[in-house]
């Protein structure tokens, strides 16, 4: 049992790994495991031999769940994924071959720091709790594993009380600190972030079902990159979210809209010409998409669309890549009373105005056009602002200060045309205005903006109310030369991730496995060639300095096996073994010897002349022979 430490350990993470992989795998994980615990480490096997075997066995532990696992075709609660398995097998087979090898490089770490990683892969699955004492079995056994494997520890039943007194002490604050930690830290995290949602809630929006108006500064000077967009004609404007009631100040989602359908779709842009793409720079809450978005698909192979024609990703599931063609329908979902509804509270006041601008006549398009018009002139677009507190934002924006964003210009469209008689509806998204010289666009998240659609003719139509000289409409800046290189470079990562992808992740174990094998291996080698060149150059000790230590060694200056020369002179320095004059002519004449060897000075035989005569000097009755 004392060698078997590391093996018991190996085996317990292996039987962790076993209980979350179908039963053929798991057997296969036992096998090398209880090798190990039954013969112990028995292998005796040189440095290149142990890197051959540690490849051999990552490569079993690869090809093992491909043939035993059905191509992993199993997935459900307790159960490994493919991906967490064809990491856990690997590591595992590592640590399995080490237990067999006596004196592996490296020693217990190395083996015990692989188990510990299958180990870790299998709580993944949640195995229940048959996993908790597993892993304290391991901990211990693990424990137990380095002490052993340390000959300058001295054993438990050694230690003093002060060592148990110290260890016990240990263990109860850690107890008491996890407990404590256990207790008290989800209050104060959930503390700390409702602090910090209200410190940075004013002056932040996001594209979600609910928008809250305020001065948007923060994420309109946001320079991140949302996502890039490549075709020949692009859209100017990009839909995230469709809002139809108002309250005080918020917009949100129809409560009332239907569950939104699956759409399975390929999986690769469509064939055929005027395909556009986004890129998504960052892991996307929703795919922003013009209002004529038609031949839509996804790199997933499946989105998620509501009646309002957002459309969104499943989770887990988020597409880099979306492609789709513009001049679809824009019919959509038909007004609701939602999108007619308007405060009573607010219609008072909102329709003098409208009486004022004359936008209470003529046909629906008329009015929007009149209320457009006189937003754009009459009303300066700004990030700066204050409104009046008690006092609905939108009714403040249109009769007091008319500074405000594009929120504030659209929200004040979609209210007056609604008291106009016209159905509308927020929009919330991104404009398209910025171009890379490299042939595509870039959306940061400064290019937010909300607009409005309005039912006219049987169909939703855009309307924009913001100052176009506000936001520089029509105008395409161009990405400067320095950022548009380095974005350039993110992007080309962008489609090497994408083949990564799209391998299996067989094929990428099996990959990363054989670049692990071949550069340890190629250490392997060279190392034993390195051994070889220095046995090459190492010279033989002078015949003299030979005959110097057989004699010093019968005074009972015997040279050890592990000691420089250096130290060795320091020891005849103190040594009473010897006579004043003999230490000193020694000394004297190992520096000469040192010097020579090490420094290439001095003549070869003058010095094992002199080494040679200090032997014979020093011949006579040996301390260490018997008295007669």
């Amino acid at each position: 049992m004392k060698d078997r430490w590391v093996a018991l350990s190996v085996l317990v993470s292996a039987a962790s790994v076993a209980l979350v992989v179908p039963p053929a795998l798991g057997a296969a994980a036992l096998v090398l495991p209880i090798a190990a615990v039954l013969v112990g480490p028995r292998l005796h096997l040189d440095r290149l031999a142990q890197v051959a075997t540690t490849v051999a066995a990552m490569v079993a532990g690869v090809l093992t769940p491909r043939f035993l696992g059905q191509h992993l075709d199993y997935e459900g609660v307790g159960t490994l994924t493919e991906r967490t398995t064809l990491l856990a097998f690997p590591v595992l087979g590592i640590a399995s071959v080490r237990a067999l090898i006596a004196a592996p490089r490296y020693g217990a770490p190395v083996t015990l720091a692989a188990a510990l990683v299958a180990l870790t892969a299998a709580g993944g699955a949640r195995p229940g709790i048959c996993y908790p004492l597993l892993a304290a079995a391991f901990l211990a056994l693990g424990f137990v594993a380095l002490a052993r494997s340390d000959p300058g520890r001295a054993p438990p039943r050694r230690a003093g009380a002060r060592h148990y007194v110290v260890t016990a002490i240990a263990i109860t604050t850690a107890l008491g600190l996890t407990l404590t930690a256990t207790s008290t830290l989800p209050p104060l995290q959930d503390s700390a972030m409702q602090r910090l949602l209200q410190r940075f809630r004013r002056g932040r929006t996001g594209f979600s079902d609910r928008v809250a108006l305020g001065a948007l500064s923060g994420l309109l000077q946001d320079d991140r990159v949302v996502m890039r967009l490549r075709g020949e004609v692009l859209p100017p404007l990009l839909r995230g979210a469709a809002l139809s009631e108002y309250k005080a100040g918020i917009w949100s989602v129809h409560r009332q809209l239907p569950v939104s359908e699956v759409v399975e779709v390929a999986s690769e842009a469509p064939p055929g010409p005027e395909v556009i793409e986004i890129e998504n720079a960052r892991r996307p809450e929703r795919y922003f998409l013009p209002l004529d978005a038609r031949d839509v698909a996804s790199s997933t192979g499946f989105f998620a669309r509501n009646v309002l024609d957002i459309h969104q990703p499943i989770r887990g599931f988020e597409a880099k890549r979306v492609w789709f063609r513009t001049g679809g329908s824009r019919r959509g979902w038909e007004p609701t009373p939602a999108d007619r509804a308007t405060p009573r509270a607010l219609t008072g006041e909102l329709a003098p105005l409208l009486a004022e601008w004359g936008a209470l006549e003529g046909g629906p398009r008329a009015r929007l056009d009149r209320i457009e018009a006189r937003l754009q002139v009459e009303y300066r677009y700004s990030l700066e602002f204050e409104r009046e507190p008690g006092r609905d934002p939108l009714l403040d924006f249109l009769l007091r200060d008319r500074r405000g964003h594009c929120e504030y210009f659209a929200g004040s469209l979609a209210l007056l045309g609604r008291v106009a008689g016209v159905p509308t509806r927020l929009v919330t998204g991104y404009r398209i205005a910025e171009s890379n010289p490299w042939g595509y666009a870039v959306v940061r998240q400064r290019h937010a903006h909300a607009w409005v659609e309005a039912w006219l003719d049987g169909r939703w139509v855009t309307f924009d109310p913001t100052p176009p000289d506000a936001l520089g409409a029509g105008e395409q800046s161009e990405t400067p030369p320095l950022a548009a290189f380095f974005d350039r470079l993110a992007t080309g990562w962008e489609s090497v991730d994408d083949w990564l992808a799209r391998r299996s992740p067989f094929e990428l174990s099996l990959a990363l496995v054989v670049a692990l094998g071949v550069w340890l291996l190629y250490q392997g080698l060279r190392g034993r060639r390195q051994r070889a060149a220095l046995t090459v150059r190492v010279e033989p000790p002078l015949p003299g300095f030979v005959a110097l230590s057989r004699a010093l060694a019968r005074r009972g200056l015997e040279r050890r096996t592990d000691e420089t020369l250096a130290q060795f002179r320091t020891r005849i320095i103190g040594a009473e073994a010897l006579g004043d004059n003999e230490r000193s002519t020694v000394v004297t004449r190992l520096d000469a010897y040192s010097d020579l060897r090490y420094g290439g000075r001095g003549d070869t035989a003058t010095v094992d002349a002199n080494l040679a005569a200090s032997a014979r000097a020093l011949q006579g009755p040996s301390v260490r022979s018997p008295p007669s």
